[in-house]
């Protein structure tokens, strides 16, 4: 098993290890995916991003969020790794590694996730939620003449 640390010399420090740039489809999922099921999006993230995205519903959203818990369901080996990695801080896994590396936290902080230079948003709230389901809901109607 490697540490975080024997990866340290492995990434370029210049880069920029206080903010991880994340993507369009990244933010389109984060903000969809308490509201619809997003196992396709995920799928296609980048493997740093899906560990990236795994992580911060781990973090972001309750325990008892079905559409969340749902989509997680999917990515159970993944999701084990994350597990064991930050229980032993240990890993064969080259993405967590660099993304630990990247966030400058064994723990890989989400908190310093940004897009288009700025953090990421709170997940949307329940009522969020529930607004943004009935407005769909409402669209849909419409378009359907109902």
């Amino acid at each position: 098993m490697a540490r975080l640390s024997d990866y340290s010399d492995y990434y370029d420090k210049s880069e920029d290890t206080t903010n991880v740039s994340v993507s369009d489809l990244f933010i389109d999922i984060y903000k969809n995916i308490n509201i619809t099921e997003q196992v396709d999006k995920i799928k296609q993230l980048s493997k740093e991003e899906l560990y990236l995205m795994l992580i911060l519903c781990l973090d972001k959203f309750p325990d008892g969020d079905v559409v969340v818990t749902h989509t997680l369901s999917f990515f159970m080996d993944e999701i084990l790794e994350i597990k064991t990695f930050l229980e032993t801080k240990e890993t064969n896994n080259k993405y967590l590694n660099y993304l630990a590396t990247k966030t400058k936290d064994d723990y890989i902080d989400t908190d310093n996730l940004s897009y288009n230079g700025e953090l990421l948003p709170e997940p949307p709230t329940i009522d969020e939620v529930r607004d943004r389901k009935l407005r769909d809901i409402n669209i849909n109607n419409d378009e359907d003449g109902k």
